[in-house]
């Protein structure tokens, strides 16, 4: 009878543990580390397309340094396809698995058309994680002397130092006098 109540007890003091529940609140909670990668990523979209297109010696050394090198040569042949004689056929061949048809295909690196003034980031919002680990922004750049804006998503991956940009979704180009 003994070995049964020292048996019952070590399995009640077993089972007891000072643990509160927790509730399913429905809510996801972001590890700490994403919310940090999400506030740097977003200062770094601000600061380096704002310094690419405002800094004449950054802007001549070509976007490459700021994507990845996958991303870069895809922008690469979307820029030049009037030019190198690759049709758009054979760039969605080439890369319409990765990007789609927002990709801005015959235009250039984040804004539209060949001038532009004065450039800044005015929204950069964080949308969501994507399925790759990747960061989906909602960005918002705007030309303050010749008054167009252009709508992005940007998708930057985390290197070990820094992000780089990994596709631009080209949404929407609004220039002055269009609605």
């Amino acid at each position: 009878m003994k070995h049964i109540i020292y048996i019952l007890s070590l399995l009640f003091l077993l089972s007891c543990n000072d643990k509160p529940v927790k509730e399913n609140t429905g809510t996801v909670n972001v590890p700490k580390t994403d919310s940090i990668n999400i506030a740097d990523g977003k200062r770094w979209i601000k600061g380096n397309i704002e310094s690419f297109f405002n800094n004449d010696s950054l802007f001549l050394k070509g976007f490459a340094s700021l994507c990845t090198k996958q991303y870069a040569e895809f922008k690469q042949d979307a820029i030049s396809i009037e030019y190198d004689g690759m049709t758009e056929e054979e760039l969605k061949t080439k890369w319409g698995r990765r990007y789609s048809k927002y990709a801005g295909i015959g235009e250039g690196f984040m804004i539209a058309g060949q001038d532009y003034g004065k450039v800044s980031v005015t929204e950069c919002e964080f949308k969501n994680k994507t399925e790759m680990g990747n960061y989906l922004y909602d960005v918002v750049i705007v030309d303050t002397v010749f008054h167009s804006t252009f709508l992005r998503q940007v998708v930057l991956t985390k290197t070990r130092d820094a992000f780089l940009i990994d596709d631009v979704l080209e949404i929407k180009n609004q220039f002055k006098g269009e609605k």
